[in-house]
């Protein structure tokens, strides 16, 4: 059981590293999401 442990601890360590970072967010996405948002707001009363 031990040993079974370990190895699947060595395989998540060994994934991990080859894991890639996330991307940064884009700001021309981040904006249409805002002003889109807006627009919801200002149809929901009429």
């Amino acid at each position: 059981m031990r040993k079974l442990l370990l190895t699947l601890t060595t395989f998540a360590f060994a994934f991990s590293a080859f894991a890639d970072e996330a991307p940064a967010p884009d700001t021309g996405d981040t904006a249409w999401l805002l002003v889109s948002a807006a627009f919801v707001l200002l149809m929901l009363p009429g």
